[in-house]
């Protein structure tokens, strides 16, 4: 599960995963569309990235907006995360997530080493196929978190019962 919440200082992320995914470190990146109708996620397309900058943390002419720390998953399958990205927004305008063809969040099987995928120097930055991702759409606020609502993502745990989840995995 994962609640995005616009503050004065950015978008807060966070995200509990519950299980079903493989103890370790994982790259979470929010990539440019809402659409995950392929298996692979690749419809997905890429990192969101409204400003055009390059790839990675530890790349002068990085981050792109949708670059987002790893996430470290316990043996047990689970994991908390919290994420102030102040390169996106939940409002209207260019680093709008929420946009007409909507975005991604995406999980993947190994980490983010925060550099370019192109750099010949640093090597690639790639975190390996994407395991596990849902689409990010508003939903109805909920009073006890003060912000604006509890949004799907990459979650790895159905809860149908909830029936906010766009959800979908992909084994290796």
């Amino acid at each position: 599960m994962a609640e995005f919440v616009e503050t004065s200082g950015g978008v807060r992320i966070s995200v509990e995963i519950t299980g079903n995914v493989p103890p370790g470190t994982h790259g979470l990146h929010i990539h440019q569309k809402g659409d995950l109708s392929r298996p692979d996620f690749e419809s997905a397309g890429d990192h969101f990235n409204p400003t055009g900058a390059e790839h990675g943390f530890d790349n002068p002419n990085g981050p792109h907006a949708g670059d987002l720390k790893n996430i470290t998953v316990a043996e047990d399958g689970t994991a908390g995360y919290e994420y102030l990205n102040d390169r996106i927004t939940l409002s209207e305008g260019p680093n709008s997530i929420l946009d007409s063809d909507g975005s991604a969040l995406v999980l993947h099987e190994m980490n983010d080493n925060y550099r370019t995928n192109d750099d010949p120097q640093t090597g690639p930055g790639m975190s390996g196929d994407r395991a596990a991702a849902g689409i990010i759409e508003a939903t109805v606020p909920v009073p006890d978190t003060g912000g604006v609502g509890v949004l799907p993502l990459a979650a790895l745990l159905l809860l149908t019962s909830a029936g906010i989840f766009s959800l979908a995995m992909r084994r290796a």
